[in-house]
């Protein structure tokens, strides 16, 4: 079986643009290589995670373990190879909060400040970028951020995940910036009634200038998810990868000349090994395409209850390039009816909640 990335022939046919060498700091890279050097980093390490998480499901369903925080004296090795104690990880977080000069102290985003336009409040949309017209539309929302979803409103049906991805490329490089109008092969007008007019095709364009435009993020799909359409020595790719690879490569440089960068939603991880993982394929990209350790900013949310229990331990783990999930800590403080600290003044500023926020 020869060691190299298979895609499948109609998609390498039909989206040739989304593969082969792409321009990025570090010079020409190409998407297919990377992918497989990224699987091959990492393939067996999902293997293990998931079989392990999967595992103590079935154990805390037959009622003979339950979910637990892990011991203060469980050790934990980050994606950088540094390793602390669970107790360690958990002082420094706190010594980090009140600015404590200690060995064990750390903080989110530490090396590389996570950018103004990631943390601006407000709303946030989310949908998939199959439609153009709807991108299109979603762009002029005029919303604080909008994810575009490539695994539950996105997923890789058919060739649907290569025409978003596609839709996006364009519309980030400026193809459809200055007015140009896209009109729909299949969605007609409609008159003052709402009724289709026959015989007419919708017509879209972008009305936003690009500094109105939401900050644009990328869900990827969790790790348990596999590709239907790549496979690497007769296995199929991790879905993760390749999602993370043609994004980052095909729109950093556009992002970047037009004041942003690139930015990823993970989802769904449940424990520190998933986020060490997710932390080594970000700093094998990073390295990949000659950025320093942290340019590239992903966030997350609460989805598993598994998450929350390890939450200081993810959260330590991808230090490096998280950014924030705030929202979850305001709603927790809303739910709890108790009061959140915090030394983020535009959080402690941020309308339209009822929960109690103290700045300190």
């Amino acid at each position: 079986m020869p060691d190299r990335l298979i895609v499948r022939q109609d998609i390498l046919e039909n989206y040739p643009d989304l593969f082969g060498e792409k321009t990025v700091p570090a010079g020409l890279r190409e998407v297919e290589s990377t992918i497989a050097a990224l699987t091959h980093a990492v393939r067996a390490d999902i293997a293990a995670a998931l079989r392990e998480r999967h595992t103590l499901q079935a154990r805390v369903g037959r009622g003979e373990t339950r979910y637990d925080f892990l011991p203060a004296d469980q050790r934990v090795t980050d994606p950088d190879e540094r390793e602390m104690t669970a107790g360690a990880v958990r002082q420094g977080m706190i010594d980090g909060f009140f600015g404590r000069e200690t060995s064990e102290a750390w903080q989110v985003a530490s090396t590389v400040e996570v950018p103004d336009e990631v943390l601006n409040p407000g709303l946030e949309g989310t949908g998939p970028c199959i439609d153009l017209g709807m991108a299109m539309a979603a762009i002029n929302t005029g919303a604080s951020s909008w994810m575009w979803d490539w695994e539950d409103a996105g997923g890789d049906y058919r060739d649907q995940l290569y025409r978003a991805w596609r839709n996006l490329k364009q519309l980030l490089a400026g193809e459809w910036d200055n007015g140009r109008v896209f009109e729909h092969p299949t969605k007609p007008e409609l008159d003052e009634q709402g009724r289709p007019i026959p015989g007419t095709h919708r017509k879209y364009a972008i009305k936003l200038a690009r500094d109105k435009w939401p900050t644009i993020f990328h869900r990827v799909p969790g790790l348990h998810l596999r590709s239907r359409h790549m496979t690497l020595e007769g296995q199929a790719v991790p879905a993760m990868i390749p999602a993370l690879v043609i994004h980052a490569l095909n729109n950093y440089t556009s992002q970047t000349a037009h004041g942003s960068s690139v930015y990823f939603y993970v989802p769904k991880l449940e424990s520190w090994q998933e986020a060490r993982i997710v932390g080594r394929l970000l700093r094998l990209l990073e390295e990949t395409m000659g950025l320093g350790r942290g340019r590239l900013k992903i966030k997350m949310l609460h989805e598993r209850a598994e998450f929350l229990l390890q939450q200081e331990l993810i959260q330590w783990m991808l230090r490096a390039n998280l950014t924030a999930y705030d929202a979850a800590y305001v709603a927790l403080a809303e739910g709890l009816r108790a009061t959140l600290v915090t030394r983020d003044e535009r959080l402690a500023a941020t309308p339209g909640h009822r929960a109690a926020i103290e700045l300190v």
